[in-house]
């Protein structure tokens, strides 16, 4: 979790879902996440099927 967002790997993607609404923020098209996103210097981080994927 980070600035009230809560970042979550799925078979299609990366999802990043408001804390408090839980409204969908964002979501990346990427293949299927393999680990636990991380946040670092205000960018995500996730291992998927393909690569590792990175969004700011």
């Amino acid at each position: 979790m980070a600035n009230d967002r809560i970042f979550v790997g799925t078979a299609s993607g990366l999802l990043a879902l408001h804390a408090v609404t839980g409204k969908r923020q964002w979501q990346s098209d990427e293949s299927t996440v393999k680990s636990p996103p991380t946040v670092a210097s205000g960018t995500v981080y996730a291992a998927t099927t393909e690569h590792l994927s990175r969004r700011c």
